[in-house]
């Protein structure tokens, strides 16, 4: 495209008839065909470089969540286990129709065996899918991240708040771990929200 010559309205370089950057500034001197902007291509390359970080670090910190539950429920399972294994052990040479009270709960000893070896597979079973949750809201967040952040940010809070409900010991377990994640997870809410301001930044 052909242009007249004059100064660049950035630097004040000369410019040729045939300059469509600026050779001293890199200033574009036409507008784009896209945007219609006349600003810096330097610049715009900044921008998109900016959405895209934060973007990364929304996304990212949903993917430590989800490989975080896949290695916790392993983990989990191998020591519920063992342990579990040891109690089954206490409990040779009882009657299966034999009744024991917990917590003011009566089990026969049957039932209570069975679901004192099906608990560490169960526990894996639900961490898994927690993991593959956090997997579909990573893949989510590379379109939408903010809401998918904020999904997964509910989803941890509400299972931590359940488990204090439930059990008050867990509180204390993994706090480093649940503090980091934490972390992460607000640092990924406030890029997300930097991503959606600098998307309705845009033109068009």
């Amino acid at each position: 495209m052909a242009i007249s010559a004059g100064l660049c309205s950035s630097c004040g370089h000369p410019l040729a008839d045939v300059d469509v950057y600026c050779p001293s500034c890199g200033a574009r001197t036409v507008p784009d065909p896209v945007v219609g902007s006349t600003e810096p291509a330097a610049v715009r390359r900044d921008d998109s470089s900016g959405r895209t970080s934060a973007q990364k670090s929304s996304s990212r910190a949903i993917f430590y969540l989800a490989i975080m539950f896949a290695v916790f429920g392993a983990l989990l399972f191998f020591r519920r286990t063992s342990d579990n294994q040891k109690i089954l052990k206490k409990l040779e040479g009882r009657a299966d129709d034999q009744i024991l009270v917990i917590e003011g709960k009566s089990y026969p000893i049957s039932a209570l065996r069975k679901e004192i070896a099906r608990e560490p597979a169960k526990l894996l079973v639900l961490n898994l899918v927690l993991s593959a949750v956090m997997f579909g809201l990573h893949l989510w967040s590379k379109k939408a991240p903010l809401p998918a952040v904020i999904v997964a940010f509910s989803i941890f809070a509400v299972i931590n708040i359940a488990n204090a409900m439930v059990d008050p010991k867990t509180i204390a377990q993994g706090l480093v771990m649940k503090v980091l994640m934490i972390a992460l997870l607000v640092r990924g809410i406030r890029d997300a929200l930097v991503v959606r301001k600098s998307e309705s930044a845009l033109p068009g």
